[in-house]
Order: C-alpha cells, then structure tokens, then sequence
C-alpha cells in the first residue's frame, strides 16, 4: 500500500490509500480529475506539468552580450522555517465561524501570523455553501491581497474606482449607467473586506451610500452582512486623514469583535513574538531597541550568511532596481541567459492588474525566487517559500529547487508550471491571466510583502514612513529574531494613539470571542 496526496487548485489536501499495482491507473484518474479548464487553446497542458508547445510559454531571452558586468551573489538557499499551512481551525476560529455563519457581521483582527485570512477563506468557503458563490463579495484593498484572498479589489467591486462619493446623488450619476454593478450589489448577501487598516473612511461611507442606492434599503450597507478583517496596526491607507473605525458607518454596521489570540507565524520563538507585540502597540523597551540593534548590518554590505535573504524596501522604485541589478549580475557571473516569461492574458486588459502574475517575469538559471501560490502545501511549497532556479525542461518549464517550509523535508525540486489567476464579478468571468506563479526573490516592497511568510528578511530602514505600521509589517514576516537583518536606524515607533484607544475599546468589550 502507498498514500497519494492530491492538492486542489483551492489547496484542499485529499490522501488516497492505493495498491501499488493501481499506481498508473491513480495518475491517469488524478490528471484527468484535476485537469484545469482549457480557455487558453490547445497548447494548455496540466498544472504544473508541461506545456505542449515550447511557443505556449512566450519566452524570450535576452541575449548574454548585453547584460553588464556586475558583482558576484551567493545563491544558496536559505534554511527553513516554519509556517502556518492548511490546517483546521482553532477553538476560537471555529466560533468565529459559527457567528458568521449565524448573519452577524464581524470585525477579526489580530497580529500578523495568527491566521486572519485562513479564518476568511473558511468563512467565505462556507458562506458560499450556505448561500450561491456570487452572493458572497470577497474583496480586499489592495491588488495583491485580493489575490491572496481569491478575490478582488473593493474599488472594482463597488464600480466606484477611484471616486468616494459623498452624497446619494453623486452615487446615482456614477454608478446609474452601470447596470451590472447595481445587480451585483443587490445580489449581495456577504461583503468581506480584506486589509481593511487601509480602507479610508471616505471609502467606507461611499460603499455604504453605493449599497444602499442600488439595493433601495436604508439599513447601513443595504442589509448587506459585512466582514471586515485585518489588523490596524499594520499599514494605514494611503493619503487619509483617518482611519475606517472613526467612520459612522463603522458604527451603524454593529460588528462583532474578534481578536485572534494563536499566533502561528512566530510559534517557535516566544521572545520574538512578545518583542513584536510591543513593536506592534508602540509600547518597545530599551531592551528590545538593544535587542534589534544586534541584527544591524552595514548599508552596503550582505548578511553574514551563505545563502540569499529576501530585502524588504519601503519604496517599488528601490525594489526594482535591486531586481534588475541582481539578475543581471547573476547571468553575467554564470554566462546564462535572461528569459523573459509572458503572461497569457484573456478578457479586459485594464483589468489585469487585478490578476495576480507579473505581465512579464524575468528569470535566469541561479535566481533567487519567491512562491506566489499553494503548489504542495503538504510538501511545504506554499505561498512565500523561497527557492532557486535551477534549470528549464524542454518545453521551458522553471526548474526551482525550493527550501521546504514544512519541517524535516528539506530542499524539494519542482517543474513549476503556469497559474491560472481570473478576476470575476459575481459569477462573470472578466479577466484571466496564466502566469507562472513566481517573482524575483533578491528584495520586495514592504506593502507586497504584507501577508507573506518568508524564512529570513534585510529589512531597510531607510525612507520608512507611516508611523509604525510599516515598522511592524517588516519585522514581522519572519519566524524568529535569527531571520531577520536590519540597515539603517530603529526610528520612533510609537504606534498610533487612535488605534491603540480603538482596540483599548473593543478589547474591553464583553460581546468579543
């Protein structure tokens, strides 16, 4: 007897007990079961398998002669950490669940790593067994936490883009030649919001004053039950003077309060997690100051580490200056080429943005690489982990030697194959893109970064704004203090006086789970 493991696109994990006389037969049920939909033409084969065609995977290359002459990287990968995987819920997640399940609207916050979105897919998940998927909206406030989340920005959803509407009116003249966003929100029975520390508070009463026009109820958000999740401490909107829970419509929607109290993220090192806790409220001693400042390193000089470690940087621009560098050093040390991988697009191309997938994606054997998607959670290949390039199959297939983030597993190798990511509304599919689900793992914006788990970080300090958020955001995407190197000087971290008072408030709240 043996055991198959099978994970869905969704990654749900299913474990088949099998003779081994039958073990051809498996694969063929298992290619065959899992086989991704076609949309894409004849040239599509199976997730993460091979392609039919070496033209299916539009690649370039960029030829060695034009790439300058830089410095040498190391490209050894990192060692593992540990990580939240798919697992079930705990006590409170599971009475969390209930209560959403019950109609309630909810607000779940917590610290980073205590399993925020993997309560909002097992909320979502099961509110769309109890009601039609299309009635449940599963939104975030960023494009890339859309995409962590399968779901899509709060600004296309509502139709109000860019624009927060502060009167019924203004709301009837952008949203009246709209017909599909009207009955969308009126089909609405769930709104789930995601990251919601950077909704502003013009937003939230716009959405509110969109849902009660289209749905023609007075009730705050049309009678729409509404799940807010993510953590105010963390990254605050961008150019807003306030904050969603200073809103009325905060207020009026009467949540329930959840703070999750397991933290996952840095389960292995309880003098990490209670140092990130008062980085979190503001609240450091001079001994965690004098703690961090050991993890300093020089501004121009690498951790004293034989493999790469993944630079965090407040800026894109700066992000993606050092991926270019870095590549390109990297093919001229080696003497390989730069492939560029062009992504298959379908559907709205202004819409694409919503898609996760880089519309192109550079990549040369030696890279360092970051894991965009849940590939083999069972195997520790999860959204975050960390890997090498390797090498191409015939068909030009990635070849990633991948540092497992599951514990005793080691390095696993893996023909990384295209992602299909869609940008739905409702049940309408829109917006398509097939891509493979990796970007250059040499630095990554410290807003990107935001729900990512990554074994070891060089977090630049320089040019960090927003208060503490940020601060918080980068220190906190690595599992212990061991993974983490910093440039620059600890500024005031001080942590907002509103939200500390905010959660003061609900904590003191009898009604919290």
């Amino acid at each position: 007897m043996f055991s198959v493991i099978i994970t869905t696109q969704e990654g749900e994990e299913f474990e088949l007990l099998c003779r081994s006389c039958l073990v051809d037969e498996i694969k063929q049920i298992v290619r065959m079961v899992l086989k991704p939909l076609n949309m894409f033409g004849e040239d599509y084969g199976k997730r993460g398998g091979k392609e039919n065609s070496t033209n299916a995977n539009n690649v370039t290359t960029t030829p060695k002669d034009k790439i300058k002459k830089k410095r040498m990287n190391k490209t050894t990968p990192p060692p593992s950490s540990l990580q939240p995987t798919h697992s079930p819920l705990t006590e409170q997640q599971a009475r969390t669940l209930r209560v959403a399940m019950s109609g309630q609207s909810l607000f779940i916050t917590g610290p980073a790593g205590t399993g925020k979105s993997h309560l909002l897919r097992a909320i979502a998940t099961s509110l769309a067994r109890k009601y039609e998927q299309s009635s449940i909206a599963i939104t975030s406030t960023t494009g890339t936490g859309a995409c962590l989340v399968k779901g899509v920005t709060i600004q296309s959803f509502s139709g109000l883009g860019i624009s927060t509407p502060s009167t019924s009116s203004e709301v009837g003249k952008l949203l009246s030649p709209k017909d599909h966003v009207i009955k969308r929100w009126s089909k609405t029975k769930v709104l789930i919001i995601d990251e919601v520390s950077m909704l502003s508070p013009e937003l939230l009463e716009a959405l509110d004053l969109a849902a009660r026009w289209c749905r023609g109820k007075a009730e705050p958000m049309g009678g729409i039950q509404v799940v807010m999740v993510g953590d105010f401490y963390q990254l605050p909107p961008v150019r807003a003077k306030g904050l969603a829970f200073q809103s009325e419509t905060w207020t009026s929607l009467g949540f329930e309060n959840v703070i999750l109290n397991v933290n996952f993220r840095q389960s292995g090192d309880s003098r990490w997690r209670s140092l990130l806790d008062r980085v979190r409220t503001g609240s450091m001693t001079a001994a965690d100051r004098q703690l961090i400042s050991t993890r300093r390193i020089a501004a121009s000089s690498n951790p004293p580490v034989s493999y790469r470690v993944t630079e965090l940087y407040p800026r894109v621009k700066d992000v993606e200056e050092v991926n270019g560098t870095m590549i390109k050093e990297e093919a001229e040390r080696t003497g390989v080429e730069i492939k560029c991988m062009n992504a298959k697009d379908l559907g709205n191309k202004a819409l694409m943005k919503e898609c996760r997938g880089l519309e192109k994606l550079e990549l040369c054997v030696g890279a360092e690489v970051i894991l965009t998607a849940n590939l083999n959670v069972a195997r520790g290949l999860s959204n975050g982990t960390r890997g090498t390039l390797t090498g191409w199959t015939p068909d030009g297939l990635p070849i990633v030697r991948f540092r497992s983030t599951r514990k005793g597993i080691g390095e696993v190798v893996k023909n990384v194959g295209r992602e299909r990511w869609e940008y739905k509304l409702g049940s309408r599919l829109v917006a398509a893109r097939e891509q493979f689900p990796l970007i250059l793992g040499y630095a990554v914006s410290i807003h990107r970064s935001q729900g990512l788990t990554l074994p070891s970080v060089v977090c630049e300090l320089k040019g960090v704004f927003g208060g503490g958020g940020m601060v918080y955001t980068a220190l906190s995407r690595v599992g212990s203090l061991e993974g983490l190197w910093i440039r620059g000087e600890l500024g005031r971290v001080d942590g907002d006086s509103r939200v500390k008072a905010f959660y003061k408030r609900i904590s003191e709240e009898k009604e919290i789970l």
